[in-house]
């Protein structure tokens, strides 16, 4: 990549790191190498986007980011009480718990179990 195509260092240089992708360019991929890919993105970075943005997610909230607007004060999904919800694409499900803690029968989901295994 040349360098004034070289992304700044920063928060992602670990997961590059262990993935072994730092300064690889861009190039078109299919469905299948997509998905492989950002599986193996998602349990490399896990641990650092955890670190960086948990605290903003909460344990057992939901928040509808990045703007963070909170389910709890925007009530944007109205009564949950008995509902049967499925959060696709997860990651460490704090939105499922906040669900459950409301009555909802939440279902979560993740590509990456680097994510779930927060």
């Amino acid at each position: 990549m040349p360098p004034e195509q070289a992304p700044a260092p920063g928060r992602h240089d670990a997961a590059e790191h262990r993935l072994g992708t730092a300064a690889v360019a861009y190039r078109e991929v299919g469905g299948a190498e997509a998905a492989a890919a950002n599986l193996a993105w998602w349990d490399a970075d896990a641990d650092d986007y955890q670190a960086e943005h948990g605290g903003f997610l909460g344990d057992a909230d939901f928040v509808w980011c990045p703007e963070g607007v909170r389910e709890a004060d925007a009530r944007l999904l109205g009564d949950v009480r008995g509902k049967r919800v499925l959060e696709v694409g997860c990651g460490q499900a704090a939105c499922a718990r906040w669900l459950t803690a409301e009555g909802a029968h939440a279902v979560a989901t993740d590509l990456s179990a680097g994510m779930l295994r927060h």
